[in-house]
């Protein structure tokens, strides 16, 4: 049943256990209140934020982003639910009584990190960087809450640069095969080294739709696909072709690329006669999800000129990130199609 105001209301203010109680067992219980309230309290935050949407106008309501904040926020209603729903003193005696014996490695309390990470309102939908590698978790934490000046990951490019490198130098042949513009390449980063960054960010993203769409026209012949119109676009490229679901992935990989971790993704994984499986199954676009979401938007402000940071270190960084996974891509599907 959905939560009533003032089921909510009674959940945030009524105090079930005494904080000050010199029981053991009453202690945790107070424990295990005290930090469902806490996380109760951030997802009415969340809820709120993604019903005000600061910093979004209208014009950037549609689309993706007001599908994932539509998204965002029946997950955090339903998770809200289940919160209001176990901060009942029988429900928290009950859990305390089954788990306390598991210490040192149990905690009174375990929010579902994933679900705050992956539908939170700057992370997902303002900024949609998340699915970069190597953010750390401090970076994710700071981004959800807007504590962090983004103009600052772009000093990781460098280090985006390196895996790209790296990635050509151990699968040349495999690169090869494929047309990878390896001298085009070369030239972004000596663009880059010599901080000519709007140089660096123009090649950078003429670069990986020609490589996206040449190796999906050879995934096309390998999948034996008739494609059902032409498509002139990138975006409409990778939509509009029926691609085989034949790829597989880590779990956590998807939920990183897509962002789609929903509140189903946590009951399942709570069924303990039912292991959730580690790995899933995509297609072409779902592996490079991310493409067609806020780095499209970018892409395209650069590509015609709107945006007047080009060298921006962050845009840097975002074209930097979404090569890696681009050739991390191919080599993937090298290993399917042998």
């Amino acid at each position: 049943m959905p939560t009533t105001l003032q089921q909510l209301q009674d959940a945030w203010e009524i105090e079930i256990f005494p904080s000050d109680s010199d029981d053991e067992f009453v202690k945790l219980c107070a424990k295990r209140e005290q930090h469902m309230k806490i996380f109760l309290n951030n997802c009415w935050k969340e809820i709120m934020l993604h019903t005000d949407m600061p910093s979004l106008s209208n014009k950037q309501l549609v689309g993706w982003r007001k599908e994932k904040i539509d998204k965002n926020q029946k997950n955090f209603l339903l998770y809200l639910d289940e919160l209001v729903e176990h901060l009942k003193k029988g429900k928290i005696e009950q859990y305390i009584s089954e788990n306390q014996n598991n210490k040192p490695l149990w905690f009174p309390f375990e929010p579902d990190v994933l679900l705050f990470t992956y539908n939170s309102y700057y992370g997902s939908v303002l900024t949609d960087i998340f699915w970069i590698g190597d953010l750390t978790v401090a970076h994710v934490i700071q981004i959800s809450k807007r504590q962090l000046d983004l103009a600052i990951l772009g000093k990781y490019v460098t280090g985006q640069i390196d895996k790209i490198k790296k990635l050509l130098a151990e699968h040349k042949t495999i690169y090869a095969n494929h047309d990878v513009p390896i001298p085009t390449l070369e030239e972004a980063f000596t663009c880059h080294q010599r901080g000519l960054f709007k140089g660096f960010n123009l090649i950078m993203i003429t670069t990986i739709e020609g490589i996206v769409r040449s190796f999906g026209e050879y995934l096309i012949k390998k999948q034996n696909i008739v494609p059902e119109k032409i498509s002139h676009s990138l975006d409409s490229f990778l939509k509009n072709t029926p691609w085989a679901t034949d790829l597989e992935i880590d779990k956590i990989k998807y939920f990183s690329i897509t962002g789609d971790y929903n509140y189903g993704d946590r009951i399942s994984q709570q069924a303990k006669r039912h292991p959730e499986p580690k790995t899933i199954k995509v297609t072409y676009q779902t592996r490079l999800d991310f493409l067609g979401r806020g780095f499209k938007e970018r892409r395209n402000l650069l590509a015609h000129g709107k945006e007047v940071e080009y060298e921006n270190t962050l845009q840097g960084l975002i074209n930097a990130a979404a090569l890696v996974e681009i050739l991390e891509t191919i080599v993937e599907y090298t290993k399917t199609y042998k």
